[in-house]
């Protein structure tokens, strides 16, 4: 994928495995194996190497010890870090509570479209359309795997989630997934062409997982 922001439309390039084939391949792109530089094809198609290169991990809105903000009609994509690095901290990630996302998009992620960790609590995701990744939307403990500090008190409602696990290929793929955390209520959500909808783990020691609706 690749926008001109000025007008608001995208084409979906098509994914190569090295820069040589990103270079003979019109209409392609490149990411490279460490997943920190995003390559385009040229339209001279000379190297793309030096030339049109993107950090993949994009934009981000600090919001680490945030609370009560909403996020509210636009569209992001190649979001992995966009509402918080959920790798910052040695894997803990950032650290919020009450955070609303209502009329977002969300598109074309290797990887979860929003992942939550540690104590993000009171999150609130409606009316949102999340497509094209590896996952959707991602739920689940880092370091502790006990359940006492997952992702709890969350709303995910009246959302649309396709395409999960096609364009990024991922033989785990979840539109919705948890690990761990209590009070959940999953209502009114539209999934389709997933690798599998929703998913709720329970792996060994992991506790929480309560009064889910």
């Amino acid at each position: 994928m690749i926008e001109d922001v000025a007008i608001g439309s995208h084409v979906v390039l098509i994914k190569q495995t090295s820069v040589v084939n990103c270079q003979a391949n019109p209409g392609s792109f490149y990411v490279d194996v460490g997943a920190t530089k995003l390559y385009v094809h040229c339209t001279d198609s000379n190297a793309p190497t030096g030339r049109i290169v993107k950090n993949l991990n994009g934009w981000e809105f600090e919001l680490d010890t945030c609370s009560y903000i909403t996020f509210i009609n636009f569209g992001a994509f190649l979001p992995f870090r966009m509402f918080g690095d959920p790798t910052s901290g040695g894997g803990v990630g950032d650290t919020y509570t009450n955070i609303t996302w209502d009329g977002i998009e969300l598109a074309y992620q290797k990887g979860a479209l929003f992942q939550a960790v540690n104590n993000n609590d009171y999150l609130i995701w409606q009316n949102c359309t999340v497509h094209h990744g590896s996952n959707g939307l991602a739920f689940s403990e880092n370091s502790v795997n006990d359940g006492s500090i997952a992702p709890s008190h969350i709303q995910i409602l009246d959302n649309t989630l396709y395409d999960i696990g096609s364009t990024y290929g991922d033989v785990d793929a979840h539109a919705i997934s948890w690990n761990g955390g209590d009070d959940i209520l999953i209502d009114g959500n539209y999934c389709y062409n997933c690798g599998s909808t929703i998913v709720f783990y329970s792996l060994t020691g992991l506790g929480g997982s309560e009064s889910m609706t």
